[in-house]
């Protein structure tokens, strides 16, 4: 069987209960079972389609599809106490934009939840809500409700979350996770590796792909391209691409040598930091695409093949200690409520 990498934990005890540690992976798992299983229609991919009465897989009176996903960002998770209340705000939506730009749509507008700390001030709240507006106006999806709340203690974090409401054309499918094929080359957008940058990297100012998802689109539905999958990188390039290869049943190879690597970083900071918020897709082989797409770095990075007994689903890079061995990527990412996450280390 191939070797698994997993990201060094720290000897930090877990509090004594009768159940194992919390981790979101699980949570996952659970959702899916209890609310229909995964992919467009279900729990698993970056939005859901919005059912709606009378119409046929969430298509509007116009032909056109609604779709709704929501994300949050919490004080000492995704950014550190004491980072610019601007970028915070602009981050829970950019974290937004990023999922729907992962299924080939577009904005419509957004709503937001939040929890704030009560010793933070009226400035600290104006400056979230100029974070939100101002990509909000730039991407063209208004802000238009939300609820807010107090905590009592101000060791509490702040958190907030935001709901984002997207649209496909009438006849348009979305991209999904779960449409990779054997054959299928493996491309992602931008550079990997070293967004966090101590708490104040590029994860707060990064540049959600909605450009490239667009002009992908355009393409496909014109028939120029096929895009088979597609899915944002937020947790690692290691545990999201496994999250595709066990949607679509497929074993990704990912070749090393041509990761688009942040320059100062190295190939396990490309594989497993996270917060990157790119775009990784799968395209039949015979589809040849530019490294440029609106602007943006477009990399090959691999190729997706059939299970079998000695290459199983999931996401998986050559040993170059063995020589025909593989090692298991798929648990080099961020999972909440692992002990090395970053909430348990303050990064």
């Amino acid at each position: 069987m191939p070797e698994k990498w997993i990201m060094p934990r720290p000897m930090t005890p877990h509090p004594i209960t009768t159940h194992p540690p919390l981790r979101e992976s699980a949570v996952l798992d659970l959702l899916a079972q209890r609310l229909g299983g995964r992919g467009a229609h279900g729990v698993g991919d970056d939005l859901a389609l919005v059912p709606m009465a009378g119409a046929v897989e969430g298509a509007g009176a116009s032909g056109q599809r609604l779709l709704a996903g929501a994300d949050a960002v919490i004080e000492g998770i995704h950014f550190l106490r004491g980072t610019d209340w601007r970028l915070v705000g602009r981050k829970a939506l950019a974290r937004n934009l990023s999922d729907v730009a992962a299924m080939g749509a577009e904005p419509v507008a957004c709503l937001a939840c939040a929890q704030f700390r009560p010793d933070m001030s009226l400035d600290d709240v104006g400056a979230i809500l100029d974070g939100i507006t101002a990509l909000a106006q730039a991407t063209a999806c208004p802000l238009i409700g939300g609820d807010t709340s107090i905590h009592a203690a101000e060791s509490t974090p702040m958190s907030l979350a935001v709901t984002v409401l997207a649209r496909l054309a009438a006849g348009a499918r979305p991209f999904t996770r779960c449409g990779a094929q054997p054959g299928d080359r493996v491309w992602v957008t931008g550079h990997l590796g070293g967004s966090l940058g101590n708490g104040y990297g590029r994860h707060l100012t990064f540049e959600p792909r909605l450009g490239v998802a667009m002009e992908l689109r355009r393409r496909h539905d014109a028939g120029n391209i096929s895009i088979h999958s597609m899915i944002d990188v937020s947790d690692g390039l290691g545990r999201d691409a496994a999250r595709l290869a066990h949607a679509s049943g497929v074993h990704l190879a990912i070749d090393p040598a041509t990761l688009p690597i942040t320059p100062g970083c190295d190939e396990r900071q490309a594989l497993s930091d996270g917060e990157d918020y790119e775009l990784l897709f799968t395209a039949p082989a015979s589809v040849e695409i530019e490294p440029s797409v609106a602007g943006v770095l477009v990399t090959p990075i691999g190729h997706a093949r059939e299970v079998d007994d000695t290459h199983p689903a999931g996401a998986f890079v050559p040993d170059r200690r063995h020589l025909g061995r593989l090692i298991d990527i798929s648990e080099l990412g961020f999972d909440h409520g692992r002990p090395d996450a970053p909430g348990a280390s303050s990064t």
